[in-house]
């Protein structure tokens, strides 16, 4: 009786300090684009297609310090736990005076999970596309060290990736984020340059591309995975991207 008593005891603790999953989904307005975020141990990301999954879960995270000291972490995205989800649509437009377009429409979904540890974050589903960021709720300003952007695919598909700075085949025209597109397969991607956006997959056996790039108008993160839409113009290392067999 003693024996079963320690061990109903231990499974008890085991399952108080085990962070549980909580899971939400978003739809683009059309309903064909979906995403699913989990959060729990860690904070990941999924993006479906009309049904196909285009993005596996994927986990996002920032790592950061206090200014003035060192040893106080600051972690958003690693055992999280939401207080609270709110949802609202947007329907508007913004102009665009150096665009082909004089105003570009800005319709989406949107999913922000308050979490405790004084951050927010927050998830857009457009027709065409789907961005994250993090909203800092800190009353203090703070060091960002890391960034944990990975992007997950179920296959090793071909990328088309505009490479800066990059001579190591010779050396190559560049210019002010205008850059020849490498064609090869992501685990052949320099994971040690840099990259302009849109970096472009063939998702499709008709080869149709989907692009990524990240957006710094937010601070301290906003990336997002785009099917075509406006590109921002913006310079970054390449994220960690993975496939699975």
């Amino acid at each position: 009786m003693k024996s079963l008593l320690i061990q109903t005891f231990c499974l008890l603790f085991l399952c108080l300090g085990t962070v549980r999953a909580q899971q939400y989904q978003l739809a683009s307005p059309n309903g064909k684009l979906s995403v699913t975020v989990d959060a729990g141990e860690a904070l990941t990301w999924q993006i479906a297609h009309d049904g196909t999954t285009v993005l596996q879960p994927s986990a996002i995270a920032l790592q950061g310090r206090d200014e003035k000291s060192a040893k106080k972490a600051i972690t958003f995205g690693k055992n999280v736990k939401v207080i609270r989800a709110e949802r609202k649509s947007v329907e508007s437009s913004f102009p665009t005076p150096l665009y082909k377009k004089a105003s570009v429409e800005d319709v989406y979904n949107q999913l922000t999970l308050k979490c405790r540890g004084g951050y927010s974050v927050q998830f857009r589903a457009y027709d065409d596309g789907a961005a994250y960021r993090f909203i800092s709720e800190q009353n203090k300003p703070f060091i960002v060290l890391n960034e944990t952007a990975d992007f997950n695919f179920d296959k090793d598909y071909q990328a088309f990736v505009p490479y800066i700075n990059d001579n190591r085949n010779g050396e190559r025209y560049c210019f002010s984020f205008e850059s020849y597109y490498d064609e090869a397969p992501l685990s052949k991607m320099h994971t040690d340059s840099l990259s302009i956006t849109p970096l472009m997959f063939a998702w499709t056996e008709e080869r149709k591309p989907l692009s990524w790039k990240p957006d710094w108008k937010t601070i301290p993160a906003c990336s997002s995975l785009q099917i075509p839409r406006h590109v921002k113009d913006c310079r970054q290392h390449l994220p960690p991207i993975r496939w699975r067999k």
